[in-house]
């Protein structure tokens, strides 16, 4: 299908202004109207755009309404429908317009054109290209209007509200004056009706010379909304012509073409912030003044920015040189040759470079541009143990460079590596050892060989097949061995070939997966608050120390204690303070070695404490007659938790003290009558639990004295 081109420089009201090109495929039906407006004192002039083609192609046929709200009186704000706006019909136009009216030419062949593109192809894509072309249609319309103020009242997309008062508050709103198909948002824009704002000059950013082409940039997000600019150039700074006879708009790239084209999306970030335009020169090496101009929505130019100034320069790279072998003369020493069978004009010499890979990155070895009649130079201090990478590059008076292809040269090595250092490591329960050593100085070493022994006179055996490129190793060996120490060596090997000396021996001890040998309970002692047991040493060398066990009756054991080992003893004394009256306990212990394995447990030994140790005494206990109530009186404070009672006990003159009566946990008090007796009565007092306390001491004892 043919389409009809212009210069890409489609709108900024819509991205960010009216104008930025939008695909369009098959319409979602939901559109708005995007409005702005300016204020000028005496009026205020109100730019609209619907942002999709169909919104565009309906709002044509219903027209939109102007609607403007006066916010003179906050309270009362005034509403009222200013005008309602539709696009000039083509009779209109022609009146209106002359032939060198060429944006209106383009709005009127946007708006009534019949052959806006040609080859509409059949079917499905037919249907395609139509939505294209309305696509275009929208598009070129808001164009013309951006850069035409009468084009963009012509086509139904301005508003000059004359009837403005100055520095008053205003809301316009812009929506469709009938029903439409779909949803289209009302546009709203507030405004003060103040004096008229200054565009601000564009700014060009940056300007890049290349071979007869000058590469301009400047920033999309200026000061002001621009919807295209004219770019001028000059040779003086003073005379001026324009680039572009009509505004300039690099539109916004396309995510979607960033999966296909890989230009693109190298250019991408470049784009999204930048307008890019590309201007052609007659000179390399002349100056070149350059200075763009904006103009907005409502057909407005700025003023010109700061001329930027830039020269093309000759970007064409000689032809290369082609380089021989390398030959190596000795030490470190490589010579290389080369030769070129075509000389330009601007020829000025060479480079060499050198890398110790073919990808570089390459370090340059000539400090000055070699003689272009040069054709051999020697490096004089090689890379030994690696590959040397060389390029010769030719460069012209311009400073353009053609490396060559890349060659090889090597400084023979016959130079083993050092003996490798800090060999160490560990070898677990499973039989996994971890060895590790220090990596070597040399740049060459291509990997390391693991060697091992049983003892430090046997010669080593070799482990791996080939050398390991890490400075780490893993192995595995079996435990169940009557030696306990296993050797490793280590031998460094370059990519020469060429073999290290052993290092050193690292010794490495096997861990211990023979448990220890449990001790045994010796003699029992039992008090009525301790129980102590002595435990017959393990006869195992590593014991380190000893777990101790003890459970009530049939239950689980649990750890009460951890003893450590005592060398040069036989045994050792436990003693467990933390035993309960009338209860039965098993007591049991485990040896524990240096390699933390634990032995199995010895027999249990039982123990009873069959003994309950007697409470504090009751304190307070006194004793008082009463000669008129002829009755004894005892009082006494306790108050304990639990389940218990008192017992009183009373003896007459020097007779033994005996239980004589009782009283109930809350009482704090007892009396008596003592009938028919006279003389010295002792009183005492015990309280009695029915829980494993058993009960108190016996109080101290208190007298009275009963007259006849």
């Amino acid at each position: 299908m043919k389409r009809i081109l212009i210069p890409a420089i489609f709108f900024s009201m819509m991205l960010p202004a009216f104008s930025q090109q939008k695909k369009m495929a098959t319409p979602n039906l939901h559109s708005a109207i995007k409005v702005k407006a300016k204020a000028y004192s005496d009026s205020v002039v109100v730019r609209w755009a619907p942002s999709d083609a169909w919104a565009w192609v309906l709002l044509n046929t219903t027209g939109y309404v102007v609607e403007r709200t006066d916010y003179s009186n906050a309270a009362k704000p005034k509403k009222e429908i200013l005008a309602t706006v539709k696009p000039y019909t083509l009779e209109k136009f022609k009146t209106v317009f002359g032939p060198s009216d060429k944006y209106a030419a383009i709005a009127a062949q946007a708006l009534y054109g019949k052959n806006f593109s040609s080859g509409i192809r059949n079917g499905n894509l037919g249907m395609v290209d139509q939505a294209a072309v309305l696509n275009d249609r929208h598009a070129f319309a808001l164009q013309a209007s951006d850069y035409d103020g009468r084009v963009a009242l012509a086509t139904g997309l301005k508003w000059a509200d004359k009837t403005a008062a100055k520095d008053k508050f205003y809301t316009y709103k812009i929506f469709p004056a009938g029903k439409t198909q779909g949803m289209i948002d009302t546009g709203r824009v507030f405004i003060q009706n103040k004096n008229v704002s200054i565009i601000a000059p564009p700014e060009l950013s940056e300007a890049i010379g290349l071979d007869h082409l000058i590469e301009l940039h400047w920033n999309r997000f200026q000061q002001d909304s621009y919807s295209g600019f004219i770019i001028e150039k000059s040779t003086d700074g003073k005379k001026f012509t324009e680039v572009n006879s009509i505004p300039y708009f690099s539109s916004s790239p396309d995510s979607a073409a960033l999966l296909k084209d890989t230009v693109a999306r190298g250019m991408y970030d470049l784009l999204k912030q930048s307008h890019i335009m590309m201007d052609s020169v007659k000179e390399n090496y002349t100056n070149y003044y350059y200075r763009i101009k904006g103009i907005n929505a409502f057909a407005e130019w700025s003023g010109y920015s700061k001329p930027i100034i830039v020269m093309a320069r000759d970007m064409k790279p000689p032809s290369t040189a082609v380089v021989g072998k390398p030959e190596y003369l000795d030490k470190k020493r490589i010579k290389l040759q080369w030769v070129r069978n075509i000389t330009e004009p601007d020829f000025k010499g060479y480079t060499v470079s050198r890398a110790t890979n073919v990808q570089g990155p390459y370090e340059l070895l000539t400090k000055n541009v070699l003689d272009k009649m040069t054709n051999s130079f020697v490096d004089e201090n090689a890379v030994d143990h690696e590959e040397n990478f060389y390029i010769v590059s030719s460069i012209d008076t311009a400073g353009n460079q053609a490396p060559s292809y890349p060659v090889m040269g090597l400084v023979p090595d016959n130079d083993p590596p050092a003996a490798p250092t800090g060999l160490s490591g560990s070898i677990d329960k499973k039989g996994y050892v971890y060895l590790h050593w220090n990596a070597g100085r040399e740049n060459d070493i291509k990997g390391y060989k693991i060697y091992f022994a049983n003892s430090p006179l046997q010669t080593p055996s070799q482990i791996t097949l080939k050398p390991v490129a890490d400075t780490a190793f893993i192995d595995t060996i079996t435990l169940k061995t009557l030696t306990r120490d296993i050797y490793y060596k280590v031998v460094a090997v370059d990519l020469s070939n060429n073999h290290s000396d052993f290092s050193a021996f690292a010794k490495l001890t096997k861990p211990d997966i023979v448990p220890p040998m449990p001790p045994l309970a010796g003699t029992v002692e039992v008090t009525e608050k301790s129980v102590n047991i002595e435990w017959i040493q393990s006869s195992s060398d590593d014991a380190v120390g000893y777990a101790i066990f003890r459970s009530e009756k049939n239950g689980i054991f649990q750890t009460v204690a951890r003893i450590k080992h005592q060398p040069g003893n036989s045994s050792f004394i436990f003693t467990d303070t933390t035993v309960k009256a009338l209860v039965d306990y098993r007591y049991t212990a485990e040896t524990i070695d240096g390699d933390s394995l634990h032995s199995a447990k010895c027999n249990a030994v039982p123990v009873t404490v069959r003994t309950l140790p007697e409470q504090p005494p009751v304190k307070g206990l006194t004793a008082v007659f009463d000669n008129k109530t002829k009755k004894v009186q005892l009082k006494w404070q306790y108050r304990q938790g639990g389940d218990y009672f008192f017992i009183i006990y009373k003896a007459a003159g020097a007779d033994a003290l005996a239980k004589y009566s009782s009283a109930q946990a809350m009482e704090s008090e007892w009396t008596e009558s003592p009938y028919g007796e006279s003389g010295v009565l002792k009183y005492a007092i015990q309280a009695v639990f029915k829980d494993a306390r058993g009960q108190t001491k016996l109080s101290d004892p208190v007298q009275v004295s009963i007259p006849k």
